[in-house]
């Protein structure tokens, strides 16, 4: 069965590196959407949209976002 984009503009299987508040790990854009509290989840959500955004330019993002810091990249 299909699953739908979760983020427009990458691959749900693109393995990425997620940084949240100092824990690093890897996984998928599609795992990433199980972070199990709330405001973690979303900061990363927002950080791949930004990266899907500029997807020709950068291959990471890395901010403070609603007092969550957090960095995603992309991994070959």
């Amino acid at each position: 069965m299909r699953v739908q984009q979760c983020v427009r503009g990458l691959n749900n299987s693109q393995r990425i590196r997620v940084i949240v508040d100092g824990v690093g790990f890897y996984t998928t854009v599609q795992g990433a959407m199980l972070i199990c509290t709330n405001k973690h989840r979303i900061a990363v959500d927002y950080a791949l949209h930004q990266i899907a955004k500029e997807k020709k330019t950068i291959t990471g993002f890395g901010s403070n976002i609603n007092g969550v810091d957090v960095q995603v990249d992309l991994m070959d």
